[in-house]
């Protein structure tokens, strides 16, 4: 039987399998009629949980190029859960506001993670809080490790740091 790390390393490994999967699949259906890329999904929940944005402050908030956010921006405004506009004071900078489907999806999407997170922690319910204490201190140094031997990686290959 191997040990006990390296059962837990298959474990998380599984997990970042399954969440990759998720994200670079096409579609996620959220209801009947609203089936959308992850992409497209967190730029509306960046919308509706920090307000109108504009392409640059969304860029910056999902960490992703102004070129793909707004690519993505004009699909979502084409299936009309995105509405552009100009600010009253500001002429040049487009802002974006959801539509009633953009919030009907927006509230899709947070349905979705409460099934998710009500799945994995009904299974903690047996843990002491100890325990958990324990797992999350785990996890923590797990991914802090994981970042920085990652970043080292790629400062020695690129040049540069991600995550700093």
């Amino acid at each position: 039987m191997r040990d006990i790390e390296y059962q837990m390393e298959v474990a998380i490994e599984n997990i970042v399998n399954k969440h990759f999967e998720l994200l670079y699949s096409n579609k996620v259906a959220y209801t009947a009629e609203i089936i959308l890329g992850v992409m497209e999904i967190h730029i509306i929940d960046k919308i509706e949980n920090y307000g109108e944005q504009n392409i640059t402050q969304l860029s910056a908030l999902l960490g992703l190029s102004k070129s793909t956010v707004s690519r993505k921006v004009s699909s979502l405004q084409k299936k009309g859960y995105v509405k552009k506009f100009k600010n009253g004071d500001n002429k040049k900078d487009v802002y974006l506001r959801l539509t009633d489907l953009g919030k009907e999806a927006f509230y899709a999407h947070e349905e979705f993670h409460k099934k998710r997170r009500y799945l994995c922690y009904e299974k903690m319910t047996s843990y002491s809080s100890r325990e958990k204490e324990l797992i999350l201190e785990f996890l923590t140094l797990y991914s802090d490790s994981l970042t920085k031997f990652y970043d080292k990686e790629v400062y020695e290959q690129n040049g540069k740091y991600h995550s700093e």
